[in-house]
């Protein structure tokens, strides 16, 4: 390039050290994009109204479990918005077969601990929310429950 050798290693560092800035700060911009960590926002709490308004309850279902007991269940579904509960409504048949289908294969232990009917709840809610298509169910409370 030029004849003097000091020149060209200088130049040869200067632009390095360019590239490398440039580099640097365009990884920086790509990794942290200059915004603050948002905190994760807290369901709101519904009223008693829009609980009310938001829930729709099965009637009674008797069925068999796993171990030959005879079960009888009520569930309330508590939808997010007016047209989950809308669509749900529309979908109740389908709802009632997932629900006495999954009772099949639950026994009386299932539902002996809290904790077992929390998994029984959870089971339901998202079975219910893969049927659905434009909402989803945000709770599922046992209404009645009676095992002989």
């Amino acid at each position: 390039m030029f004849q003097n050798k000091l020149l060209n290693i200088s130049l040869i560092i200067l632009i390095a050290i360019s590239l490398f800035a440039i580099v640097g700060i365009l990884a920086y911009m790509l990794i942290y994009d200059g915004s603050q960590p948002e905190e994760e926002e807290q369901p709101k709490p519904y009223t008693g109204a829009e609980v009310q308004e938001l829930t729709l309850t099965t009637e009674k279902l008797t069925t068999n479990l796993a171990d030959g007991r005879l079960i009888i269940l009520s569930l309330s579904f508590m939808a997010e918005n007016k047209k989950s509960k809308d669509e749900l409504q529309q979908r109740m048949v389908q709802v009632k077969d997932m629900l006495i289908t999954s009772l099949h294969s639950q026994t009386r232990k299932d539902f002996e601990t809290t904790e077992g009917l929390e998994a029984y709840k959870l089971l339901i809610l998202q079975r219910t929310n893969e049927l659905l298509d434009k909402g989803t169910i945000v709770d599922v409370f046992y209404i009645d429950k009676v095992i002989q």
